[in-house]
Formats: structure tokens, sequence, C-alpha cells
């Protein structure tokens, strides 16, 4: 992701943590060592399954929403997908580094 920030915007969405407040909101901050903006969803913790893709869901399109350029999607897991398969994108890359059914507490 570091060499496409020296010439792309990247933005990096992290796994969600819990929100300080009831309410859905990002976290965006600069890593000025690597030029990639950190985008990191903060939730209730009361949201779950479908409410919490959901919420997932809204933030990345309202997110999303503000960027000039076309999306490239670039997912580590497929867990993602689920919130974000409705994200208009000019290409999908799916980065799979593990075999995730060889590590014994994965989804």
């Amino acid at each position: 992701m570091t060499r496409f920030a020296r010439d792309f915007e990247v933005f990096y969405w992290e796994e969600p943590v819990s929100a300080k407040d009831e309410v859905a909101t990002l976290d965006i901050r600069l890593d000025e060592s690597t030029g990639v903006r950190v985008v990191v969803p903060q939730l209730p913790d009361a949201l779950q399954g479908e409410a919490r893709n959901a919420a997932l869901a809204k933030l990345l399109k309202g997110f999303t929403r503000k960027l000039n350029n076309g999306v490239i999607r670039w997912y580590y897991t497929p867990m993602m997908l689920e919130f974000s398969a409705q994200l208009d994108a000019i290409c999908t890359v799916y980065d799979c580094m593990d075999e995730l059914a060889n590590f014994p507490f994965a989804d």
C-alpha cells in the first residue's frame, strides 16, 4: 500500500473498534511515514450481525461519496465483502495471504 500511496490516495479500512459514544463514526488519520490514510470505523457495541454490517455499509458509502476517482477494492479478508459489496469499483483484488482454515479460531 505504501508504494501505491506515492502516486495515489490510499485509504486502509481497518476492523471496527468500540465507539466512545453510541454513534457509528469514522476515525481517519494520515500515517505520515507511509502516506496511507487509515480509516477506523467506531461502532457501538450493541450493533451486531446485520445491523453492524448496515452501519458499516452506511459509513463506507458516505466516505466514498467524497472521493473523486475510481475506487479499487483491495481485500485481505472476505468478511469485509459483507458490507462493501455495493461499492462501485473499477477493480477488485483479493489478496489471500493465509489459508484461514488452518487457524483454529478464524471465522
